[in-house]
């Protein structure tokens, strides 16, 4: 059930392990249970064949109060042919939860080039991700004030414009 009938291992299933791996990660670094708050992206690279062992790794690279982002990468590994290749990235944003409430983690000390890029680059994400739904709550807005009349037009013309 975790499989196509090509062999192939079905995303969902990648994505359940990810989801796992992205809690143990937050946990430890809080020190408390984490909830998913949110996977910002997952980037499915090549396939996961079954029978391949699978390797994550997962890191802490931004820290909010109560929020932080998790990067996970996942390598897959033909033990018979000896080959590896990354298969996934993703990035989730766990919560620090404490009896019930968000609970405040420590903050993130970036000690390498490579952590202070990542970090600095989810900071960009962060901000940009924020532009950019607001943009698309007041383009939402425009078409739900629009009369049934006024968005059937609206969509004619920009079907026409397609041909």
């Amino acid at each position: 059930e975790m499989a196509n009938f090509s062999g192939k291992v079905h995303g969902g299933t990648i994505m359940s392990f990810i989801d796992k791996v992205a809690y143990v990660c937050a946990s430890k670094y809080a020190g408390t249970g984490c909830i998913t708050a949110a996977v910002d992206s997952i980037s499915f690279k090549l396939p996961v064949e079954v029978g391949e062992l699978l390797t994550f790794q997962a890191k802490v690279i931004w820290v909010g109060r109560s929020s932080m982002v998790i990067k996970i990468d996942l390598f897959s590994v033909n033990i018979t042919a000896n080959t590896l290749k990354e298969t996934n990235t993703c990035y989730a944003t766990m919560v620090a939860i404490k009896d019930g409430k968000t609970y405040q983690v420590p903050r993130l000390d970036c000690q390498t080039p490579y952590e202070a890029r990542d970090h600095l680059l989810t900071e960009l994400t962060k901000k940009f991700k924020v532009m950019y739904e607001k943009e698309l709550k007041e383009k939402k807005q425009e078409y739900l004030d629009l009369s049934d009349e006024e968005i059937l037009k609206l969509y004619v013309k920009k079907k026409q414009r397609k041909k």
